[in-house]
């Protein structure tokens, strides 16, 4: 009964002793900081890192299991890291520095095509943001004017509720996918398509059918013609 196989064991906090993050941290930062002094020799880069450190310790804590082994030493694992990495970094921004200092005429070529480079983007999100510019009128202006439109002339006829939209959006989503994309035209003739089914099955068949016509159409063009009748490829 003493054996337990790693695999009955779960991986939680609960069954593994796993102390609170802020315990840990607060009994064990001067000891990771004082490692990370050693390591620097810089006690405002040794400040810096233990404060990463615990950054990382803080998203990784879950991982942490203390049956194999104390807090410090995966704490200072960590901090281990942050200073390889921080030292990583340090050297390829002073070997890049040494290269511009060595060819400045190369440095000031690269600076340029920077610049350059940022002009044509610059002006590329100009001339998206002008040919977006009618869409987003005509989609936060346009849309919803229409759609008021029709709220106030489903008034003029039937009970108001806060769920009367819904049965609309559906039916709505259905004469979109029957038409496809990429045609108006297409739009207005599968709007007529669909009221017409609507008022054939309400007058010839069951008023409560209209719904199922509706989507029976949906589903066969669907299952015949994907792309909608008149989308584009």
């Amino acid at each position: 009964m003493g054996d337990v196989s790693a695999l009955a064991t779960p991986w939680v906090g609960a069954r593994t002793g796993r102390p609170p993050f802020a315990e840990a941290a607060e009994r064990n930062l001067d000891h990771v900081r004082r490692y990370l002094l050693v390591f620097t020799g810089d006690h405002a880069l040794a400040d810096d890192l233990a404060a990463e450190t615990f950054e990382r310790a803080f998203r990784r804590w879950r991982r942490y299991d203390p049956r194999r082994g104390p807090e410090l030493p995966w704490l200072c694992g960590i901090a281990r890291r942050v200073a390889l990495d921080h030292f990583r970094a340090e050297s390829r921004r002073r070997r890049r520095e040494e290269r511009f200092a060595r060819d400045p005429e190369g440095a000031r070529e690269l600076v340029g095509e920077a610049r350059e480079e940022a002009k044509r983007a610059l002006a590329e999100l100009r001339d998206l943001a002008r040919g977006l510019r009618p869409s987003l009128l005509a989609e936060r202006g346009l849309g919803p004017a229409l759609t008021a439109l029709a709220g106030g002339l489903l008034m003029s006829f039937q009970q108001v509720d806060p769920t009367m939209g819904l049965r609309f959006g559906l039916l709505s989503w259905c004469i979109l996918a029957l038409t496809g994309l990429g045609s108006i035209p297409g739009l207005l003739i599968s709007g007529i398509i669909v009221g017409t089914a609507e008022s054939l099955a309400i007058g010839l068949w069951d008023p409560r059918s209209r719904s199922l016509i509706i989507y029976l159409i949906f589903v066969l063009v669907l299952w015949l013609r994907p792309r909608g009748l008149f989308g584009r490829k």
